[in-house]
């Protein structure tokens, strides 16, 4: 008997329900294959931006925050506005919470048994 393993697209790569459930559970920081390196962050951003930040600018919407981009300063800073943070550092967290919120998307709507 073969059992089949459904694969979820995330920005170019596949997850299975397993992956998605511990990048939900545990987050990015924990590591992902594929969104690791700074290199492979920043790429990531770039060619999907526009698809990051209108998710992220809707779950800012469902939050009560200004924007998406405002939403992941806030995450970066940790609240201290004078904390020193580059580009970079916000397309990585871009990034990561893109995948983060995408990845407990897909469990709810596929009724993975953590998640239901």
């Amino acid at each position: 008997m073969q059992v089949t393993t459904t694969k979820f697209d995330i920005l170019g790569h596949e997850f299975t329900l397993d992956e998605l459930n511990n990048i939900a559970k545990h987050g990015m920081s924990a590591g992902v294959n594929g969104f690791i390196y700074s290199s492979e962050l920043h790429d990531s951003y770039q060619e999907h931006e526009d698809d990051i930040l209108n998710e992220l600018d809707k779950q800012a919407e469902d939050q009560g925050v200004q924007s998406g981009m405002q939403m992941v300063v806030n995450a970066v800073t940790k609240g201290d506005e004078t904390h020193f943070y580059t580009m970079q550092c916000l397309k990585e967290m871009a990034v990561w919470m893109y995948v983060e919120m995408t990845a407990h998307d897909l469990l709810l709507s596929n009724n993975h048994p953590d998640w239901v």
